[in-house]
């Protein structure tokens, strides 16, 4: 493995865990309020088209390592989804 084939996967690996801290303070607040579903729409769209584009190009690189990125933004919309109704105690008072 050379260094470039390093900082790709490095790159991979970050973009795969980065919304591990969002995707935990889900879990545990069950409160979404805050975040912009918008986004992580766009995002997954976003994601989808690198796929395409990976399929079309050939480049099964950037089709494998794009894939746990867009599998994180999708578990952020669904978490979005289920708990868009949760609100704070203080805002019902």
């Amino acid at each position: 493995m050379n260094l470039y084939d390093l900082i790709g996967y490095s790159g991979v690996l970050v973009a795969s865990i980065s919304l591990m801290p969002q995707i935990h303070q889900i879990f545990k607040t069950k409160k979404v309020r805050d975040l912009n579903r918008c986004y992580f729409l766009l995002m997954v769209i976003s994601e989808f088209l690198y796929i395409s584009y990976g399929f079309i190009k050939q480049d099964y690189v950037m089709v494998t390592s794009t894939i746990p990125p867009m599998i994180t933004q999708i578990i952020v919309l669904y978490l979005h989804c289920k708990y868009k109704n949760n609100v704070d105690e203080i805002e019902n008072n």
